[in-house]
């Protein structure tokens, strides 16, 4: 099956990168036709953007077009041509072909500082990006400048000029760097490089499995965010580590990996293993996972909602992990179940809360408008499933008065789910302790019992169906809105409250499977398959027009589309 080809791949959605990379190219709709932008996707940084890129012919920018494989990205004007490769974990290699002179421009940014080491080489300190880049000329010739600023100790924006030898051809390293410098042995030659990228990611793309024509193109693209936006193992990330975009979102947030993993789990089953466990590396002695976390630092201010259970007891029927991952899973999972039941009822009446609406994952909805903390039905349903995990995964490890117990507790915790929060016509969210409930609007996360699949009595579950499917109330033409669109809380780029969201759109589909409504799933899967194939993998999507919304090349909705086109295949 063909890499994806320049008529599949947008750079100014995702940008280029190749499996466990730093750094990324991407383009910019908004700038000239023809330029390339260097991109770091480590965390920590404050300015990512570190190269602009461009062909000139006699010091002028030139129109070119731009054409994109899985293993390159190449710019071509009429007088030549230069095409870009990804080596190692922090190289950029460039060939430049013909009388054209590619332009190489320090990203403008505080704290840098420029210099030409020797004749064709060159040090590249961009402070701000924690980056410093070692352009090295392989052929040709290399000339910059770099004027020095008086009083600041830094130099004016380095721009570099590599320009072709007699032999019509010149090559140039670009090679981020963390504290010193070293020549390398020995260098691929450029093609190698290139067939050893689109070898690669053939390779991964194909556990896969073949889709059908209809949706071929799309899930490559699919596959390809998933692949490029994955980063080295280093520092924070125990594995290599699925980022959620290489534009705004990057990190690893404690729930979006767990949507990453599910796609993964039949193609790459190890990897989704590898992808799930992330944050359990980070976890604190009281069990708590981080909010967020990058190769450079982790955040604990918040954090995400207990999802983990409910997605290994999907990853579980399609990898089989050695005995000791099976315990450490169970220890983690014990200890993240009991913070939450512990560490999160205040009020101490058996239902659990979040602090925050982000930590729910559903950041700014309307479902906790009594206030915080909000005691939401979606927590105690999650804790639910993932104590009926702990029993799975008590089960294979031999124990089976553990099994038992886990059981027991969470059909304990879902009566009194029910006895808390089912009013006879819904589930609501009052707040913890007073248990006010506020001016809430009509948010899409109060169906999240209908999880618990046939433990959930019938009619409750024919009632909650009932106002999930009513039409016009949270159904339009691609998808449920997070926010009823007749809700006055409803806003239509309004993130949570009211754009369809990857995640949001999975749970819904396996709800409609689990209570009966295979065609509405089927349809619903397609649906935000075709919206994905029009408007690229946005973080979210405008409920009432389709349109793509705020971040671009976004993983989970890579993932959801990916696993989506192999259920509908």
């Amino acid at each position: 099956m063909p890499s994806p080809t320049a008529s599949d791949l947008d750079i100014a959605d995702a940008p280029f990168s190749r499996r466990r990379h730093w750094l990324g190219l991407t383009s910019r709709a908004e700038t000239e036709q023809g330029v390339l932008y260097l991109r770091t996707a480590r965390g920590a940084v404050t300015h990512r953007t570190l190269l602009r890129m461009e062909l000139e012919v006699q010091g002028q920018a030139v129109p070119s077009e731009l054409a994109v494989s899985a293993g390159s990205v190449r710019l071509t004007c009429a007088q030549g041509s230069a095409e870009f490769a990804l080596d190692g974990t922090s190289t950029l290699r460039v060939r430049l072909r013909g009388e054209a002179t590619l332009l190489v421009s320090v990203y403008d940014q505080p704290y840098s500082s420029s210099f030409e080491c020797e004749t064709g080489r060159w040090h590249l300190n961009l402070n701000a990006a924690r980056a410093r880049i070692m352009a090295t000329t392989l052929r040709g010739r290399l000339v910059g400048e770099a004027p020095f600023i008086p009083g600041k100790s830094d130099t004016a924006p380095a721009q570099l000029r590599l320009s072709a030898a007699a032999s019509g051809e010149a090559e140039l390293e670009l090679t981020e760097f963390e504290s010193t410098w070293v020549a390398p042995a020995t260098r691929p030659a450029f093609d190698a490089i290139i067939a050893e990228t689109e070898a690669g990611f053939e390779e991964w793309f194909a556990a896969f499995g073949e889709f059908p024509a209809r949706w071929a193109d799309l899930a490559r693209r699919a596959a390809f965010v998933l692949w490029s936006n994955t980063s080295p193992a280093a520092g924070y990330y125990a594995h290599p580590a699925v980022m959620m975009s290489q534009n705004a979102m990057i990190g690893i947030w404690s729930w979006d990996h767990c949507f990453v993993a599910l796609a993964l789990a039949k193609a790459h089953p190890r990897q989704a293993w590898e992808q799930w466990w992330l944050p359990f590396v980070h976890q604190t002695e009281e069990g708590m996972l981080p909010d967020h976390f990058t190769d450079a630092g982790r955040e604990y201010a918040m954090t995400k909602p207990p999802v983990h259970g409910w997605a290994l007891k999907t990853l579980l029927q399609h990898y089989s992990p050695p005995e000791t991952d099976l315990q450490r899973a169970y220890h983690a999972l014990e200890r993240w179940t009991q913070w939450w039941l512990t560490h999160r009822d205040d009020d101490h009446d058996g239902i659990a809360q979040y602090n925050h609406g982000c930590e729910s994952g559903w950041d700014n909805d309307s479902l906790c408008c009594g206030g915080l903390p909000c005691e939401s039905a979606d927590l105690s349903v999650y804790l639910v499933q993932q104590q009926e995990t702990l029993a799975l995964l008590a089960e294979k490890l031999g124990r089976s008065s553990d099994a038992a117990r886990w059981r027991a507790s969470a059909a304990e915790l879902r009566q009194r789910l029910l006895s808390h929060s089912w009013t006879g016509e819904r589930f609501i969210a009052p707040q913890s302790g007073s248990h006010a409930l506020g001016s809430q609007g009509d948010c899409l996360r109060q169906f999240w019992p209908l999880l618990l699949g046939k433990e959930l009595p019938g009619k409750i579950a024919d009632t909650l169906l009932e106002g999930l499917l009513e039409p016009g109330r949270f159904r339009t033409a691609h998808g449920f809105a997070t926010e009823s669109p007749r809700s006055s809380f409803y806003k239509a780029d309004g993130y949570w409250l009211g754009p369809i969201w990857a995640p949001s759109t999975w749970q819904v589909v396996e709800m409609l499977q689990l209570h009966g409504h295979p065609e509405e799933a089927a349809r619903t899967m397609q649906d935000f398959c075709e919206m994905c194939e029009k408007q690229g993998f946005r973080e979210n999507f405008d409920a009432q027009t389709g349109e793509g919304l705020r971040d671009r090349g976004f993983a989970w909705t890579a993932a959801v589309c990916l696993r989506f086109l192999q259920e509908i295949r």
